[in-house]
């Protein structure tokens, strides 16, 4: 709860997950208000990991490249991988 002496108040809001955050005014004398916010959910962050690192130029090399989310690390499933640059 926050009292607002000036009409107005910044709240940080770090919501657990997403949907809707509802927000309440009250004052004696005076009707409440209501509003409401939305919590997107976050989009996740891949991370690539190839291995091997390195090859040689003329050399044909299989290289493996796992995908993974950052915030979990589990393996990420239908995503495209493209190579660019000296290839």
């Amino acid at each position: 709860m926050n009292n607002i002496p000036t009409g107005t108040v910044a709240i940080s809001v770090n919501a657990g997950s997403a949907g809707t955050i509802t927000v309440n005014a009250v004052k004696s004398g005076y009707n409440s208000g209501t509003t409401s916010i939305t919590a997107n959910a976050a989009t996740p962050t891949l991370n690539v990991v190839a291995n091997p690192t390195s090859v040689t130029a003329g050399t044909a090399t299989s290289v493996t490249f796992t995908v993974t989310r950052t915030d979990t690390n589990a393996a990420v499933s239908g995503a495209t991988v493209t190579l660019t640059g000296a290839v």
